[in-house]
Formats: structure tokens, sequence, C-alpha cells
């Protein structure tokens, strides 16, 4: 993530990471955290969600729970980001479905 760090900062930008239960998406989402970004940590997977938040000392890294198969999930969740975090500058998509 060095590169991204040289070119601009995303300190203090909402970012949604989706996917970020696991895998890419995972490691996505804690290294924009630990570049400054607000990461607002999307995934279906509760108890991954979960073992994220527990693991991560980040306090500029909040999880929220969706299902990507239901549009009504996902515009619930960005309205929960929204009202949570702020506006919303950049979403990063590692969904799998």
């Amino acid at each position: 993530m060095e590169a991204i760090s040289q070119r601009t900062s995303i300190k203090g930008h909402v970012i949604i990471v989706t996917g970020a239960g696991s895998g890419i998406g995972r490691e996505i989402a804690v290294s924009f955290a630990e570049m400054g970004a607000i990461v607002a940590a999307c995934d279906k997977n509760v108890s991954a969600l979960s073992a994220l938040k527990q693991e991560s000392i980040l306090e500029n890294l909040h999880t929220f729970e969706v299902d990507f198969i239901s549009e009504e999930s996902i515009l619930e969740c960005v309205n929960n980001v929204q009202s949570a975090l702020g506006d919303i500058q950049a979403v990063v998509n590692c969904v799998g479905i």
C-alpha cells in the first residue's frame, strides 16, 4: 500500500471495503485503517467481522453486516455507514458472490 500513500493521503476519508471479513478484503480494510482512513468493513459473516474488530486495535476500523445479494440490505448498510461515519469517499469491492 506504500505506492498509494506516496500519491495521495487517504487519512480521514471514509472508505467502504466489502468482503472485509476475510482474505483480500480484510487485508485492504486493515491496511487502509493503518493509513488513517475511516474504514467501514462490510461483510455478511458476522463472526468474521467480530473477529476482525477484536483483533484490530484501530479505532478507525468499523464493522457493518450486509447481505450483498439483497438490495435492501446494501442500501441499509450504506445508510448506516453514512449515519455513523459521514459521507463516503470511496468503495473497494472485494466481495465474492
